[in-house]
């Protein structure tokens, strides 16, 4: 693949080790929620909040301010209103989650494939996720987000562990935008979401 990953938030790229994030599950499948994402010490890192702009619902990630904007669309905005990229199904892409389940490609302005959201496995209360890009042929996992008990947090999670050198901010926007939101196969949203109607793109800030 030829499309660089993109960095959003510079602050949570480690280039040493990996970054294990826990994202609270039970709001998440509410039409309005504002979520603490904590880091392996309990200690939030950054929060996200699904609001309306422009008469759309979108998810807000923020790090002292908004960092970055999630929308219908499945498009992913910085804070400052730069294009990240498109979070689309893919069907010419090899299969390398589970049998029956949908993969998202994230493609930049261009339209270069840059990361790839692969379902690991789908059940009756929602999906895994593995996200990495395609080398030779093959996924390189670069994290994964794993639905987990209440034991290092209080209460169900996804449990999200983050590669070296990939934004943490970056994965959660990919995340969240498939467990949220409609996707062109609804069976990525989160058990309880209402399917939305997209509406025009949320690009304004203001």
């Amino acid at each position: 693949w030829t499309g660089e990953i993109p960095t959003i938030y510079r602050q949570l790229v480690s280039p040493v080790a990996q970054t294990w994030l826990g994202v609270p599950l039970a709001t998440l499948s509410q039409p309005n929620f504002q979520v603490n994402v904590s880091g392996l010490s309990g200690i939030p890192l950054l929060s996200a909040a699904m609001v309306q702009r422009n008469g759309s619902h979108c998810i807000e990630i923020s790090v002292n301010g908004v960092r970055a904007l999630v929308t219908l669309e499945l498009e992913i905005w910085r804070g400052d209103g730069t294009f990240v990229g498109v979070l689309k199904r893919d069907r010419a892409l090899p299969k390398f989650g589970a049998a029956d389940a949908p993969q998202l490609v994230l493609r930049n302005r261009e339209g270069c494939p840059v990361l790839l959201l692969v379902t690991t496995w789908r059940d009756a209360s929602g999906c895994d996720f593995k996200l990495g890009s395609v080398a030779a042929g093959s996924l390189v996992e670069r994290a994964t987000a794993v639905r987990r008990p209440a034991g290092r947090l209080p209460c169900d999670h996804y449990e999200v562990v983050v590669n070296q050198n990939l934004d943490a901010v970056l994965v959660i926007a990919m995340l969240l935008a498939a467990v949220c939101f409609d996707s062109p196969c609804a069976t990525l949203a989160a058990p309880g979401r209402q399917s939305a109607t997209p509406g025009g793109s949320v690009m304004s800030l203001s």
